[in-house]
Formats: structure tokens, sequence, C-alpha cells
């Protein structure tokens, strides 16, 4: 489950009971936090829940040296999210050309997509798992209906981050288990 926590990605604090309280309620269930977290220390506290999965988004970062830093003490639980406004990459530029520094799972966030009904950037996300090299590449931002979520697995992405269309029903339950049985 992937939750952005839009408090701490704008830098108003972060909702810190939130995770604990899902993972008592919700055993087993593996959560992706997106919380703004762009420091070691902040990681550190995130990922005191055990199954919290920490989401570094590639805006929030000053350096690629601060992602290796958390990366390398939780890899199993870190990954990045690439965000981009339009065409311009939003994070330092040595982490979109260099995928030494990409974790094993990568998020390819196009943040004006997000709720818009637009559909995914098809091309971005097929550039982004090209270069991947066997990670594991998640499509976010612009997901409408289930021909969506087909073309995001044609272009190299292993999943999608959904929530506007499963809000408005435009991808059911039995579209994922569909999907999720292949």
């Amino acid at each position: 489950v992937y939750i952005a926590d839009l408090d701490g990605i704008e830098g108003r604090g972060r909702n810190k009971q939130l995770v604990p309280q899902l993972a008592r309620a919700l055993p087993g269930v593996d959560f992706w936090i997106d919380a703004g977290t762009g420091s070691r220390g902040a990681a550190r506290s995130l990922l005191a829940t055990p199954s919290a999965t920490l989401v570094i988004g590639s805006e929030t970062l000053e350096s690629v040296s601060v992602l290796s830093d958390i990366t390398v003490e939780s890899p199993g639980r870190t990954v990045l999210s690439l965000d981009f406004r339009g065409d311009e990459f939003m994070g330092p530029d040595a982490l979109l050309s260099d995928t030494a520094h990409w974790p094993h799972h990568v998020i390819v966030m196009t943040l004006g997509r997000i709720g818009s009904g637009e559909g995914p950037d098809l091309a971005r996300i097929r550039d982004i798992a090209k270069r991947a090299k066997g990670r594991r590449v998640y499509a976010a931002g612009g997901m409408r209906h289930r021909m969506d979520l087909d073309a995001v697995r044609a272009a190299g992405a292993c999943g999608a981050l959904i929530a506007s269309a499963l809000h408005e029903q435009k991808i059911t339950a039995g579209d994922l288990k569909e999907i999720a049985g292949r």
C-alpha cells in the first residue's frame, strides 16, 4: 500500500502515528510511505516500523549522496521515486543520468498527471524501464482505466500506483485480480 503523507512532503510535519497504527490493524501488509523524507534521521524514524518501506522522492533530495546514505542502511526497504513536472526532472541531475544510484524499486512519478485523467506518460516509463537494468519499475500519475494498466505493463512497468481510478471505480477489484493472476 502506497501512502503519500502530503503534510510531510510539503514540510508541514509528518503523521508519525499512521504507519504503526495501520501495521497493527493490517498485519503482514507492506506500506510504502512517501513523506518527503530527505535525511538519514528522518528515514530511520520512518523505518522503525518493520512493515514500512521508505519512498524517497527525487524532488526532496539535495544530493545523490543523501540517497546513498539512506539506501545503505535499508536497501531492501528503500524505493526511489523519480519525480517529473512536465518534461523537467525534479532532483539532482546525476540521479537521473546514472542508474547506479537507483535502488531495486523505482517509481516513475509524473506529478502533473496525478488525478488529471491524461493517462500515463508511456514514453517516459518505457525509457526508465529500459535503463533500469533489472530493477522493478512502477508507473505513477494518470492511470485512468484497465487499458492504461496494460499499457504501462507493455512499457516495462511491473506495477502502478492507482488512486483516482479506484475511487471513481474506473479500475475495479476484478481488474486488479485478473492482472495479478497473470
